[in-house]
């Protein structure tokens, strides 16, 4: 059991000095989401100059119409994405990134119950989310270590009814640790 307690220690050291020489940023960003703003918060983790690992917080607050009522519902995941530079121009301070991954959260429904005469309006109720994204980021350099960034994702909640699929574009600015 020491030896391969000792083996995993070994990989994993080694395995993080490699990811060292790459770095690593945080970002956050603000924006809308279907019929509401959300925020995300993210660690991105360099794998390569050209790949990485990006694990974030999301938080939505969205009111959607559903036969004429407001059913207001929050959404609270985080996400861990791969991410694959597409094209760098480094003399302008751009990169394009597009990624991919996967989700995990709770949605939060809170219908006006004296407008809802049954519950056929909405099928289900606050619980446990789960699903894929994909997404885009464009980088605009401000500096070595910090850069003003345009961020774009879709959701795809698999068991949700109100949101299914879910657009969230944001504005943020990131920092290279």
């Amino acid at each position: 059991m020491k030896k391969i307690l000792s083996f995993i220690a070994i990989l994993t050291a080694c395995y993080s000095m490699n990811g060292q020489a790459y770095g690593s940023e945080i970002d956050l960003s603000i924006g809308v989401t279907q019929k509401g703003f959300a925020a995300y918060g993210a660690y991105n983790y360099h794998l390569s100059e050209t790949t990485k690992i990006k694990t974030g917080g999301y938080a939505s607050f969205s009111t959607l119409d559903k036969n004429e009522i407001d059913v207001d519902f929050n959404i609270y995941q985080i996400n861990a994405q791969y991410m694959s530079l597409v094209t760098s121009n480094r003399r302008d301070g751009l990169s394009l990134y597009f990624g991919a991954g996967a989700l995990i959260g709770w949605e939060d429904i809170s219908v006006n119950k004296n407008f809802v005469a049954s519950d056929a309006l909405v099928l289900n109720e606050s619980g446990f989310i789960y699903g894929l994204l994909i997404s885009a980021e464009l980088d605009i350099y401000l500096s070595k270590q910090s850069s003003f960034i345009l961020y774009a994702n879709e959701q795809w909640h698999i068991q949700s009814n109100l949101g299914k699929f879910i657009p969230y574009v944001g504005v943020g600015y990131r920092y290279t640790l």
